[in-house]
């Protein structure tokens, strides 16, 4: 079957809103890692959606020592993030996505096994054709998964919505189009345009539309 356009979505800050679970995952996260207490002001001070340059905030250089973290907040996040939502809008987004002959993907920075159960928790799932997550394939803004889902369309079709600088990078260095997500709490019009996006969105409600146009270009 051929499709329309093509649209990898991320997952946090994007299609579901968790900005206290991820901070609190990831201050119970470094707690473990470090062996002291950290408070969730501490932690939100430091927090940041590039992965790499957070482990650097916290003084964790090492490629070993990052993937001990990934473990530690793959079982925190199963254990305190079953609940976040979808934003406003999102599954009327989706269902008209895919009435209108779009094929739909996730590429996220968060673990399968958490982003498998919150997906399913909202009833999403159904809505895309596969996904990558940062325990299959290289972390963001590197675009293995982008690669693994998408190679066999062309670039002008494929559409990368994100909140962040990594989900730009990413679909930048892919050869697709990023579309800003600047509906969720860490969202950055500025970091988001200097990472290549193509344009920035603030309301969900506007994607469709924009999306239309882009692939009509």
């Amino acid at each position: 079957m051929s499709f329309k356009g093509y649209i990898a979505f991320d997952f946090d800050g994007t299609l579901i809103s968790s900005h206290w679970a991820v901070i609190e995952c990831v201050r119970l996260t470094m707690q473990e890692h470090f062996g002291r207490s950290f408070t969730f002001d501490e932690v939100k001070a430091k927090y940041t959606t590039d992965i790499y340059a957070m482990n650097e905030r916290f003084g964790i250089k090492s490629a070993q020592e990052g993937k001990k973290l990934l473990d530690i907040w793959a079982k925190y996040a199963r254990e305190i993030e079953n609940t976040p939502r979808v934003y406003p809008g999102v599954i009327e987004l989706l269902d008209k996505l895919s009435a209108n002959n779009y094929e739909l993907f996730i590429w996220t920075g968060r673990d399968r096994a958490s982003t498998l159960e919150i997906a399913k928790y909202n009833d999403i799932l159904k809505y895309f054709t596969d996904l990558r997550c940062s325990t299959d394939c290289a972390m963001k803004p590197h675009p293995q998964g982008l690669h693994e889902m998408l190679d066999e369309f062309p670039k002008e079709k494929v559409i990368v919505v994100g909140d962040s600088q990594t989900d730009m990078r990413g679909a930048k260095d892919f050869g697709g189009v990023g579309v800003g997500a600047a509906w969720g709490e860490f969202a950055n019009h500025d970091s988001l345009r200097e990472n290549g996006a193509h344009v920035i969105l603030d309301n969900v409600k506007d994607c469709f539309d924009c999306f239309e146009k882009i692939i009509g270009e």
